[in-house]
C-alpha cells in the first residue's frame, strides 16, 4: 500500500513538472507575442502606413503653434513662366471712370499666363491685359480677364486631375505635385494643391447632395463603416450605397446618430453586418450579411473540439447550399418555385444546428449562435424582397477605396481636408460604379464653377447615355 501511494506520489511530481514545464514555455510564448504586438513605426523599421487608424500617435513635443506657415512667414509665389502655345491681347472697351474712348497702346501690358492639359498634353494661354489712356478725362483703365476664366494660373482639366489623383489613384499630396511636374513640367506647390483641393471640394457640394437625395429614395441599400484618422483622433468613416451612388462620411465616432446623418430620410431594405449602430433598424427591412455569418460558421468548423467543429460543418454545408441555389435562381439556371419549395428545410436546419450551438459550454460559440437566433428573421429577408442581395459585398468592395487612402495618407489634419476626404470618394466611387470618367467629370464641374460659357454642373446620377 506505501509503495503505492510513493507511486502515485512520484506520477504527480512528475505531471507536476511537466506542467510546470508547459506554463513556463507558454509564459515565455506570450511574452514573445507580445512584444510582437507592440512593434510599429516608432519601435522598427515597419512603414507607418503599416500601424493602422488605432495606433498611439508618434509622440511630439508641443509648440503651441498652429499647424502649417506661422504668421510672418515669407511665401513662396509662382515664379515659373512657361512659353505659351498661344498670347491673347486684351484690351478695355471703355474708361472705367468717364466711360470715354481709349487710345494708344501699351507696350508692357500685365500677363496672365493660365496652365491647363488637353488631349495633347500641356496647353499653356497668356492673356495681355492692356492698360490704355482714357482721351477724355486722362484715366488710364486697365482690361479685365474674359467671362470664364479665372486668376488660377491653372485651367479646369489640370485642377480636375490634381484632385482625382488622390481618391481614384491613391496619391499622396506630394506624390501628385511629383507626377504634375514629371509628366506636364509644370511646378505646382503643396499649398497650391491643397487650395485647389479645397476649391473642387467645395464644386462638388451640389453633385454630392443630388447623389444623397437619390439614396435616401432607394428601395435597398447597404452600409458599412471603417477607421479613419482625422486630427490625431481616431475617426471612422461611413459609408453608404446602392447599385448607382455610394455616398460617404467622415465622422468622429463609430455611434448611431452619425449612421442616421449619413443615411438621412432613407426608408427602404438597409444590409449590413451586425454591428450595434444598425440593430434600430426594422427586421423586416433589415438584411444581415451571410459573408460574415459564413465566417463565424467556419470560425465553429476549424475549432479543436469535435463537437463544435461537427457543428460548424453541418452549417457550412447547409448555408452553402442555400446561397449556392439562390445563385443559380438569379443566373436563370434553376426555377425561384424550386429554391422556395427548398427553403423552410434550409432554415430548419440552420435554426436547429444554431439550438444545438447555444448549448456548447464555449462561450463564444453559445454567444455566436444565440445572436444569430435573435437576429434569424434578418437572414432571410433577400428571400422576401426583391432586389435584396444577402451579403453586404458592394459596400464591402466600396468601402476598400477608403481604406486605401486611409492607408497612404495616415488620415486628415483639418475639417477642410476631411470634408474632401469624403466628398471626393463620394464623387469617385459613384462615377466608377457607373463606368464615367472621373476627370472629365471634375473638368466639367470646374469649369461651370468658373463661369466658363456654354459649360453646366454635371450630375453624379447616371443618364442615359451612362445607364
Amino acid at each position: 500500500m506505501l509503495a503505492e501511494l510513493r507511486a502515485q506520489l512520484a506520477a504527480r511530481d512528475q505531471e507536476n513538472e511537466t506542467l510546470r514545464n508547459q506554463v513556463a514555455a507558454l509564459e515565455t510564448l506570450v511574452l514573445a507575442l507580445r512584444d510582437k504586438l507592440r512593434l510599429d513605426s516608432r519601435t522598427s523599421s515597419k512603414p507607418p502606413s503599416s500601424d493602422g487608424p488605432g495606433a498611439a500617435p508618434r509622440s511630439t513635443t508641443p509648440t503651441g503653434r498652429p499647424r502649417g506657415a506661422q504668421k510672418g512667414h515669407k511665401g513662396s509665389p509662382r515664379r515659373q513662366r512657361l512659353e505659351p502655345d498661344e498670347c491673347l491681347p486684351i484690351l478695355p472697351a471703355a474708361c472705367k471712370r468717364c466711360h470715354g474712348p481709349l487710345l494708344g497702346f501699351d507696350p508692357h501690358p500685365q500677363i496672365h499666363q493660365v496652365v491647363d492639359l488637353n488631349d495633347h498634353g500641356r496647353w499653356v494661354r497668356d492673356y495681355a491685359l492692356h492698360k490704355l489712356l482714357c482721351t477724355a478725362c486722362g484715366a488710364r483703365t486697365r482690361a479685365t480677364l474674359p467671362t470664364g476664366v479665372g486668376w488660377s494660373p491653372f485651367g479646369p482639366r489640370l485642377r480636375a486631375w490634381m484632385a482625382a489623383l488622390p481618391p481614384r489613384f491613391r496619391l499622396g499630396r506630394r506624390e501628385v505635385v511629383a507626377l504634375v511636374f514629371e509628366t506636364f513640367g509644370i511646378t505646382v506647390s503643396l499649398g497650391a494643391c491643397s487650395e485647389h483641393e479645397a476649391k473642387a471640394s467645395e464644386a462638388v457640394v451640389p453633385a454630392v447632395a443630388e447623389a444623397k437625395a437619390h439614396l435616401e429614395q432607394s428601395a435597398v441599400a447597404h452600409a458599412d463603416e471603417t477607421p479613419h484618422r482625422q486630427q490625431g483622433h481616431k475617426g471612422w468613416l461611413w459609408l453608404a450605397c446602392n447599385s448607382v451612388v455610394a455616398v460617404f462620411l467622415l465622422a468622429a465616432t463609430r455611434s448611431r446618430p452619425e449612421f442616421v446623418r449619413l443615411v438621412g430620410r432613407f426608408a427602404g431594405v438597409l444590409v449590413t453586418d451586425r454591428y450595434s449602430a444598425y440593430v434600430h433598424w426594422p427586421e423586416a427591412r433589415h438584411q444581415v450579411c451571410w459573408a460574415h455569418v459564413l465566417r463565424f460558421f467556419l470560425w465553429l468548423a476549424e475549432s479543436y473540439r469535435a463537437s463544435v467543429a461537427a457543428l460548424g460543418k453541418a452549417l457550412l454545408e447547409t448555408s452553402r447550399a442555400m446561397l449556392h441555389a439562390w445563385n443559380q435562381v438569379q443566373r436563370g439556371e434553376i426555377a425561384r418555385a424550386d429554391f422556395d419549395a427548398q427553403l423552410p428545410a434550409w432554415k430548419q436546419t440552420v435554426l436547429t444546428l444554431l439550438l444545438r450551438g447555444v448549448g456548447e459550454n464555449i462561450e463564444k460559440v453559445w454567444r455566436g449562435c444565440d445572436g444569430l437566433i435573435a437576429d434569424f428573421t434578418m437572414l432571410w429577408t433577400f428571400t422576401e424582397q426583391p432586389g435584396v442581395e444577402p451579403t453586404n459585398n458592394r459596400a464591402e468592395r466600396r468601402i476598400r477605396a477608403g481604406v486605401r487612402w486611409r492607408k497612404n495618407s495616415l488620415g486628415t489634419q483639418s475639417e477642410r481636408g476631411s470634408r474632401f476626404v469624403e466628398r471626393l470618394l463620394t464623387v469617385s466611387e459613384t462615377l466608377r460604379m457607373q463606368g464615367r470618367g472621373v476627370v472629365a467629370w471634375l473638368t466639367e464641374v470646374l469649369a461651370a464653377k468658373q463661369g466658363v460659357p456654354g459649360m453646366a454642373y454635371p450630375s453624379l446620377l447616371p443618364t442615359s447615355d451612362t445607364s
